[in-house]
């Protein structure tokens, strides 16, 4: 699976505000997937990563998803 791959390869302070967006039993579910996986080679892992950046950008662009919607000040 794309995700488990793409967030096996970031660090756990970076997974977890993506598991604060669910409910707790899929954030766990998520990571004893995350956790079996074992090894997996840097490549298959960054493959998996781009694939949830363009498929996040495909959203965005079909206004699905809203990238900086919060109200943070920008400069």
């Amino acid at each position: 699976d794309a995700l488990i791959a793409a967030l096996k390869g970031i660090a756990e302070d970076l997974r977890e505000p993506f598991f604060r967006s669910m409910s707790a039993r899929a954030a766990d579910g998520i990571r004893d997937e995350i956790n079996a996986r074992g090894r997996m080679k840097m490549a298959e892992v960054i493959e998996a990563q781009k694939a949830m950046i363009t498929a996040a950008r495909r959203l965005a662009a079909e206004g699905v998803i809203v990238f900086g919607a919060g109200d943070d000040d920008y400069v």
